[in-house]
């Protein structure tokens, strides 16, 4: 089975989304207007839709959407405004897959994409009859959870265990390390790393003048990133200082949200160097002024 992440609105995703529900969930439990409702979630460029496919046929739906933006919709006042958090609508596969992984598939998708897009934390209703709630426990840090009886959303027929959770990983992500001509970095710095669209690490690293500075520079960016990840600090948060820090002392960390990971990274790489018979303060460092100074800063 198969995902794909949804980026603007299409006709035949609808279809398939309404063809989903319709298997997945009694009759009574469907939408006033199923069509109106997908359609504007599905036009929403802050809702994330994921598609499950097996052998090109939809079998499941993944939909979630800002916390903040739904607190008026549901009849649950213990909710309360959390900034940055994703409410899970929707997780359904068909029966005809039961077993066969495709919820966990759905997830392992939802969690990549909430690394591309910097999502730390998560909530939802989840149902308890069909086991999601405990499903959701497995493949998350729970904070917070309690049980609502007679959920009305489910006809008043089913309990549902509302969760808040951060988004955790219990291995290291897959991580890609490219050297590349130093104009092409995204901000002036020796190294840089982000989350790609299928959750993978990637990290670039100027190319520099011995092979060891760019090992010293990769060491640095992979940890910092791994620490980032683990203490929930995101790389659109890191991106946003970097652009600030580029208009003024690429050197100066003084506020960055990543500082602690930083000089821990920071410390690594100069172990390497310093290991390695060369001078942190002198040829090192030397070099990685002459990268700024040759783009512009």
């Amino acid at each position: 089975m198969k995902t794909k992440v949804i980026r603007q609105f299409d006709p035949e995703t609808l279809q398939a989304i309404l063809q989903i529900e319709a298997a997945t969930y009694p009759p009574e439990w469907a939408f006033e207007d199923a069509e109106t409702f997908f359609t504007e979630l599905m036009e929403n460029p802050e809702v994330i839709v994921i598609l499950l496919e097996n052998e090109a046929l939809p079998v499941g739906v993944l939909l979630a959407e800002p916390h903040d933006g739904i607190l008026e919709d549901f009849d649950d006042p213990l909710m309360q405004p959390s900034p940055g958090r994703y409410y899970v609508d929707e997780l359904a596969t068909i029966p005809d897959i039961k077993g066969q992984g495709g919820c966990s598939t759905l997830v392992r998708a939802f969690i990549n994409e909430c690394l591309y897009r910097g999502i730390t934390q998560i909530s939802m209703h989840a149902r308890i009859t069909n086991g999601f709630n405990a499903i959701m426990k497995r493949k998350f840090e729970v904070t917070d959870s309690r049980i609502i009886e007679n959920w009305p959303y489910y006809n008043g027929e089913e309990s549902t265990e509302y969760l808040e959770a951060n988004i955790i990983l219990l291995h290291l992500p897959p991580i890609e390390i490219k050297v590349i001509p130093h104009e092409q970095q995204r901000f002036n710095c020796a190294g840089d790393w982000f989350f790609n669209e299928d959750g993978t690490l990637v990290v670039n690293v100027s190319s520099m003048k011995a092979l060891i500075y760019e090992l010293a520079v990769a060491e640095h960016e992979v940890g910092e990133a791994i620490k980032c990840l683990i203490v929930g600090i995101t790389h659109k948060q890191v991106d946003a200082f970097e652009e600030v820090a580029n208009q003024k002392d690429i050197t100066d960390y003084t506020g960055a949200p990543h500082l602690k990971e930083h000089l821990e990274s920071e410390a690594i790489e100069k172990l390497i160097i310093e290991q390695h018979g060369f001078n942190w303060d002198g040829e090192y460092d030397s070099s990685i002024r002459e990268l700024y100074k040759n783009r512009g800063n």
